[in-house]
């Protein structure tokens, strides 16, 4: 990611023109070898499975141009146990593909399963989209029980969070359709994410708590659905446009998501 027009933007073009830095460099992954409680990686087994590991990575994709092992890197902790090694692709990151990340996590599973903790992580290279999905519908659930308890009502604790994800789902289907007329950010779905949950499910819950408030005083539900619509309704309505402004004072500083 890079946000132009900002000082460490500047800096880094800098640095690339004046120690010729290629602007597309190849891709590198990183993985890390823990060897089990009764060996070190200088253990024969060991070393054996992680060259192995590291020969099969190459063999299965076209797109690895090296493997380094962390002998080869000398990068070993002290006590010899934990160590990392490097592979070199032959592409940029953002042109790494799934089925090539797929290979790298299929193999290094079979090393995990013979007792040699792996992991992985890659340089501008993401390998936990799942888990990334995963804490989002966490906090999903987590944010439904705690309204639930809240309104100690399964309905009134449902209802902000739908529209909160309705809201979202058009806005990503927006960004999206946007994307084959302009160019945007990877992070921009991101920041959509989190503001579309955050905002969707906050401002629901002003007229949701409006409205049982007036139900509580004694107003049928068409008055106070009037009444949470004319008051806190557009509380949020003003409160949205707030927000909006502030979003779109990024492109005043010409940072653009």
């Amino acid at each position: 990611m890079t946000i132009p027009n900002t000082p460490a933007n500047q800096a880094g073009k800098v640095i690339s023109k004046e120690f010729n830095v290629n602007e597309n460099p190849k891709a590198k992954i990183q993985i890390v070898f823990k060897a089990p409680k009764s060996d070190t990686l200088e253990s024969k087994k060991v070393m054996k499975e992680i060259t192995d590991t590291l020969e099969d990575i190459k063999k299965q994709d076209s797109s690895v141009e090296t493997v380094a092992s962390p002998f080869q890197l000398n990068i070993v902790s002290l006590n010899k146990k934990i160590g990392y090694a490097e592979i070199t692709c032959k592409v940029s990151p953002e042109k790494v593909t799934n089925a090539s990340k797929d290979k790298v996590l299929n193999r290094i599973s079979k090393t995990n399963d013979r007792g040699i903790q792996t992991e992985v992580r890659g340089d501008n290279i993401t390998f936990s989209e799942s888990m990334n999905k995963f804490t989002e519908i966490a906090g999903i659930v987590m944010a439904f029980f705690i309204l639930a308890i809240t309104f100690a009502s399964f309905i009134a604790a449902g209802l902000p969070i739908l529209t909160a994800i309705i809201g979202l789902d058009i806005g990503l289907l927006v960004i999206l359709i946007g994307t084959n007329f302009i160019n945007i950010q990877s992070v921009s779905l991101t920041l959509a994410d989190m503001l579309g949950l955050a905002v969707g499910i906050d401002y629901s819950l002003f007229i949701i708590t409006r409205f049982r408030h007036q139900l509580s005083k004694g107003s049928s539900v068409q008055e106070a659905v009037a009444i949470a619509t004319g008051t806190a309704g557009s509380a949020v309505v003003f409160a949205g446009l707030t927000v909006i402004v502030g979003l779109l004072g990024l492109a005043v500083t010409k940072i653009f998501f």
